[in-house]
């Protein structure tokens, strides 16, 4: 009986923690947001498979009188295809997949627990390509280029939480032909 009363009051003082309020966290005009971020994006390269698809990164920044600055990184699963032709080897299986590193700027418009800050990242792309000819042998080879990608995130804040959603538009001018992708991801996190 008595343990019974210890994970009681172990599972109270757990939720009390959770529930304080935010503002008794609070750095003054200084927040700091860390979260997690799942989604996927558009395909963008001609005839190759979807570089981006599912993803899952974090992000992590500082909101000081309403302008944001962070930090994110995503790494996309992307896609393969079968019976794919590459430079006249034949046809075999592709598989592509791609990364992000870079800088978030943006501005905090709030409404009561809702934030909604339009952004602009920039930053690192790498995507990777693996082709393996029916034949046998393989090809391996990654691209490289900064990005752009300007956007706007919404986030719900409970106590120390957030919840959220963007969409953006990433641009990739050396690795993509010029060409757009759509991109949107789920995240959650806390905020201090």
């Amino acid at each position: 009986m008595k343990s019974a009363h210890k994970v009681l009051i172990a599972a109270a003082a757990c939720f009390a923690a959770v529930s304080i309020p935010q503002r008794a966290f609070a750095l003054g005009p200084v927040d700091l947001e860390i979260g997690a971020r799942l989604g996927g994006g558009t395909g963008t390269v001609g005839t190759e498979p979807n570089a981006l698809g599912l993803g899952l990164g974090g992000r992590a920044g500082v909101s000081l009188f309403g302008f944001y600055g962070g930090i994110a990184g995503m790494y996309y699963f992307g896609s393969g295809q079968d019976n794919y032709s590459m430079n006249g080897s034949g046809p075999g299986h592709i598989h592509t997949n791609s990364s992000l590193i870079g800088l978030e700027a943006g501005y905090n418009i709030s409404l009561s627990i809702l934030t909604i800050r339009p952004q602009l990242g920039l930053g690192y792309y790498n995507r990777g390509l693996d082709f393996s000819p029916a034949q046998g042998g393989s090809t391996s080879a990654d691209s490289h280029s900064v990005y752009l990608e300007p956007g706007v995130t919404g986030l719900l804040t409970f106590g120390l939480w957030f919840v959220g959603a963007d969409i953006d538009l990433l641009w990739v001018p050396a690795v993509n032909n010029s060409q757009v992708a759509v991109m949107a991801h789920g995240q959650v996190g806390i905020k201090l």
